[in-house]
């Protein structure tokens, strides 16, 4: 049974409500978004990075857009 060490990350981004770290090591970026982490895998990261950007410029026909009235919380 291997043992699983912590990884050491550095911060590459930083804003008032969530930051992006990145552990060399292991080649994964850490997304904290205020109490909530998620550890991504390089390509997933990218991805996610893409889409982001590609929906906040407008660009992306491709995405599926929900009507802010009839999403539920």
């Amino acid at each position: 049974m291997s043992v699983h060490t912590p990884c050491e990350t550095v911060i590459v981004a930083q804003s008032q409500f969530c930051n992006i770290t990145h552990c060399v090591e292991c080649n994964s970026y850490h997304l904290h978004i205020g109490p909530m982490s998620i550890r991504l895998k390089k390509e997933v990261f990218e991805n996610i990075c893409e889409l982001m950007i590609s929906v906040y410029m407008g660009k992306n026909k491709d995405a599926t857009y929900v009507d802010q009235s009839i999403r539920n919380h």
